[in-house]
């Protein structure tokens, strides 16, 4: 009555459950011990509700379980889920929400993310499916060493093929080519096909095209013996500038064939004979040979023209004068000292005693 209470000790209910001190238990072997509520009532055990299956607490604090818990079954979580120490799944874990990890996860055997399979360094993925790795914004895939196909490494800012003896082959598709927006380096390059430059290409060192030899200021060719020919396609021209030839033999060129032009030759050596406009050259013979042209020989401005060691004067004398000599080469116009005009001159002596003018 009142604030009284009925205390006992030991206590056996339906010969099946025993209340002593704090502990409830059943009593028949193997019985279990059922606690329920009326209709929609709950059970309440300190702050834990249990209402059916479902476990909250009535203050809507954290239910905390201290020791090893261990699922059986199949675990749906529907809310976030936070580990402070280390998850151990023996089975398969499913989840329908986001997992977010803070720390180190590790995975033993084999893990499935969607069509994904992680299992030891291999990722893979399911049947006849492609692994996309796509990162978000202007975010990067950075990868510091890289090998495809178990040939292609990419390391750093190298390609290179693994396998022994391995030709490294890049192509377009199609019709594509395959462009290269900086400069090029190679330490060599063998093509098998047509190489197509637009631009100016810049080449250190020496140059071999086929049997032509290209190295600083020079072009030659590298086949034993072999000719240097230099030619143009159909009408057109081989132009060269400034030409300096130290040897060899010229066959059927033209010189100023269309426009003339000047030559200056230090030495002009031939085994023919040479024709210059209107002039022919053989052997030791200068001769015109346009019909009855004269040969002429000149010099420039008040030059003369010297034969064998005679200069000629550049100006023509008077009727009647000859040609003499001052002693040094050089020829000029004179009047004759004497006039005579008889036809036949015979041998004949006189004594001339006068200092007067006589008729011989």
């Amino acid at each position: 009555g009142g604030t009284g209470s009925v205390v006992m000790s030991n206590l056996t209910v339906d010969d099946n459950i025993n209340i002593t001190d704090n502990e409830i238990k059943a009593t028949a072997s193997n019985s279990d011990l059922i606690i329920n509520a009326s209709g929609t009532g709950n059970i309440i055990l300190g702050a834990i509700t249990i209402n059916g299956t479902s476990l909250s607490a009535s203050d809507s604090s954290t239910i905390n379980i201290n020791e090893g818990l261990v699922v059986d079954g199949t675990a749906s979580v529907s809310g976030a889920v936070t580990l402070s120490s280390t998850l151990e799944v023996g089975s398969n874990l499913t989840t329908t929400g986001n997992v977010t990890v803070n720390g180190t996860t590790s995975l033993a055997g084999t893990v499935t993310v969607d069509s994904l399979t992680f299992s030891g360094n291999v990722i893979g993925s399911s049947s006849n499916a492609d692994i996309e790795i796509t990162p978000g914004g202007t975010g990067t895939v950075q990868i510091s060493n890289l090998t495809i196909d178990g040939d292609i490494n990419i390391t750093d800012n190298i390609i290179k093929t693994t396998q022994s003896n391995s030709p490294l082959q890049i192509s377009g598709s199609g019709t594509g080519t395959v462009e290269l927006l900086s400069d090029l380096t190679t330490a060599a390059v063998t093509t098998v096909g047509d190489v197509d430059i637009t631009g100016t290409e810049t080449i250190t060192g020496q140059l071999d095209v086929d049997s032509v030899r290209i190295k600083d200021n020079t072009i030659t060719t590298n086949a034993s013996n072999a000719n240097l020919e230099i030619s143009a396609n159909g009408t057109g021209n081989v132009i060269i500038d400034d030409i300096d030839i130290n040897g060899g033999t010229i066959d059927n060129a033209v010189i100023g064939g269309t426009t003339p032009a000047a030559g200056t030759f230090t030495t002009l050596s031939t085994t023919t004979s040479v024709t210059i406009d209107g002039v022919t050259i053989s052997d030791n013979t200068i001769s015109t040979n346009a019909s009855n042209a004269p040969l002429e020989l000149s010099g420039s401005g008040t030059g003369g023209v010297r034969i064998s060691g005679f200069t000629f004067p550049t100006t023509d004398g008077t009727n009647g004068e000859f040609l003499k000599t001052n002693g040094s080469g050089i020829l000029s116009f004179a009047s004759a000292g004497a006039s005579l005009s008889h036809s036949v001159l015979a041998d004949a002596t006189t004594s001339i005693t006068s200092s007067a003018t006589s008729n011989l």
